[in-house]
């Protein structure tokens, strides 16, 4: 086995060799007298061989020196071997026995990292995961790199000039069947799990473990592949947002018309741009509360004493009441069968619409411990809309689950992109 054969074809000299005995992965590929001259074991032929390459009349070597390194320069790049050990990878997994995980098992890359001063040498890698304020993570398929191109052009490029450090990631199943013909790119995050509209949940879950592990995050951003984000107004909210005084009661209701508040007999509540005055009738007894997010939408500065804090939120379009679909002929994939058979549900609890909508970091983090340590043997269920089972999901945790305000729910789009 010639190691250095593949640096030898880039010379753009004839190769000469004995029959190779044992092969590296690309020697099949290569051909006796297009890519290098194959000689006896023995060499006799030699002497043969190089005068029939060094005639003029037949330009045998000049032709053979130039095709193996064109066939080197395209072959052996660096996607080339990465494509091979993803190819040698999957067709071992068929083979192999699938891993037994126990409580105890721990990911290799743990283990790899760590050293002689143990539990120091893993506190010194957690310290050197990079920071960032916002991650944005959009699910796509492999098939989408013109959505993919249009977000990357356009409205992901809007967080230039923004104060919080940003980042964004498209999420790929590794199962997705055109995931081989992907063009590769730095923002492209392919996680292990099932490929499928019904399978989101599972895919969010593992790209948040992904990037918890890899960067330390305050805030993500979730967006569906054709959204266009208003960032520019959104990013701005989010520390607000964390610091838990989106709503602040009015204490002091005396010129809200006369009464504490505004709070109809069914407990409903209503809302209006300015506290004086309020339409009647009047409910005595009820509160008044400042929406501090509307006030804040396009403001500029940001008040770090105030915005440091960690309190849970997600902030998006929070649709409410949304019927559990079971029979919709118009709309299939938005039945949600399995969904009404395990809860017994005709209605969703409250939950953010998937377009796009942003949460803390500890939200992200609670969905990405399934099935990872203590919770390996647990797993998300495979239900039909990944936004509502969110909703469903975190129904019993005590968070700010915010109404996104209308100025920037207003500037969200969906676009379509057609492929050239």
């Amino acid at each position: 086995m010639a190691l250095a054969l593949k640096y030898r074809l880039l010379c753009g000299s004839v190769v000469m060799t004995s029959p190779l005995m044992y092969h590296e992965w690309y020697y099949s590929q290569l051909k006796d007298g297009e890519h290098y001259v194959a000689l006896d074991l023995s060499w006799s032929s030699a002497a043969d061989a190089l005068a029939q390459l060094r005639s003029e009349r037949v330009k045998l070597a000049e032709g053979i020196g130039a095709r193996a390194r064109e066939w080197a320069r395209t072959h052996l790049t660096d996607d080339a071997f990465d494509c091979y050990w993803l190819h040698l990878i999957r067709m071992a997994s068929q083979h192999f026995p699938p891993p037994q995980l126990t409580p105890s098992s721990r990911p290799v890359e743990a283990l790899l990292a760590a050293s002689a001063a143990g539990a120091s040498a893993a506190a010194t890698a957690q310290e050197r995961r990079s920071s960032l304020d916002v991650i944005i993570v959009i699910p796509a398929r492999a098939g989408d790199e013109a959505l993919m191109d249009h977000a990357r052009n356009t409205w992901l490029g809007e967080v230039q000039d923004s104060k919080l450090s940003t980042r964004h990631f498209f999420v790929i199943s590794l199962r997705d069947p055109d995931v081989d013909g992907l063009r590769r790119a730095e923002d492209l995050l392919v996680v292990d799990c099932e490929h499928g509209y019904r399978q989101l949940m599972q895919k969010m879950a593992v790209a948040y473990r992904i990037l918890l592990d890899r960067f330390v995050v305050r805030f993500f951003i979730r967006a569906d592949v054709d959204s266009v984000l208003p960032l520019q107004y959104l990013l701005p909210l989010l520390p607000h947002a964390s610091a838990g005084q989106s709503l602040v009661r009015v204490p002091d209701v005396s010129g809200c018309g006369g009464s504490p508040g505004h709070v109809s007999e069914s407990g409903d509540c209503a809302t209006f741009s300015h506290c004086d005055p309020l339409p009647s009738p009047i409910v005595t007894g009820g509160e008044v509360y400042h929406y501090r997010l509307r006030t804040l939408v396009g403001a500029e500065a940001l008040d770090e004493a105030n915005t440091r804090q960690r309190h849970p939120f997600i902030l998006g379009t929070i649709l409410r009441g949304n019927e559990v679909l079971v029979n919709d002929s118009y709309n299939p994939q938005w039945n949600n069968i399995r969904y009404s058979h395990d809860l017994g549900l005709s209605v969703y609890p409250p939950y953010p619409e998937a377009s796009g909508y942003a949460m803390s970091a500890d939200l992200a983090a609670f969905l990405a411990g399934v099935g990872v340590g203590e919770l390996s043997t647990l797993s998300w269920k495979a239900w039909a809309i990944e936004d509502s089972a969110l909703g469903t999901i975190l129904a019993g945790l005590r968070f700010d689950l915010l109404q996104m305000p209308t100025e920037v729910r207003e500037r969200v789009r969906v676009i379509r992109v057609e492929k050239e």
